[in-house]
């Protein structure tokens, strides 16, 4: 529990991707002292025709042209870490968008978690797109795993996600 105890303050330090893994090194310092993590994860190769991407606003992020939807992965660690129900959590990765109808919520395990996914349609500066999301929390970090897509290939782009999520496996070493 040293960790919890060391969540008070924290602080994110050098970060990298590489071979298919997100690596972000997370300063610690509480009531109790200071310490490190590291934090390394990756997320799900859904196949296809998936690229790498541009990783803002996430850690990394894929892109497909064919089906015109972007998946990517964010973690909230240290400083930026919010200890909040899922639900919350959740609808923070949905701000900024208009119109926002969830079509489907599901608690499910991820990373041998608890998390909750979120089905979504909406619209960014007026043009319709569909959300699929997952938020768990695990260690001094929340993991977000976002697709935004367009809704003339939703089944397809939510299915990719899918696989995205699926594949989420996260370590938290000392």
């Amino acid at each position: 529990m040293l960790l919890a105890a060391l969540l008070m303050g924290c602080a994110t330090t050098q970060s990298s991707y590489r071979d298919g893994w997100f690596t972000r090194g997370v300063e610690l310092e509480g009531p109790t002292g200071t310490g490190s993590v590291t934090v390394r994860y990756r997320a799900g190769a859904p196949g296809g025709d998936w690229e790498r991407g541009p990783a803002p606003p996430g850690d990394f992020s894929l892109y497909s042209s064919r089906l015109g939807t972007t998946l990517y992965a964010d973690t909230s660690c240290g400083k930026r870490y919010h200890d909040a129900p899922l639900t919350v959590l959740a609808n923070h990765l949905t701000m900024g968008f208009e119109e926002v109808s969830i079509r489907e919520a599901t608690e499910l395990e991820l990373a041998d978690r608890a998390a909750l996914e979120r089905l979504a349609d909406g619209s960014l500066d007026g043009v319709p797109v569909t959300l699929a999301l997952a938020v768990v929390k695990k260690g001094p970090c929340v993991f977000d795993l976002v697709m935004i897509g367009s809704p003339s290939h939703r089944d397809e782009s939510v299915a990719a996600f899918r696989e995205f999520r699926d594949g989420l496996v996260a370590e938290i070493n000392p």
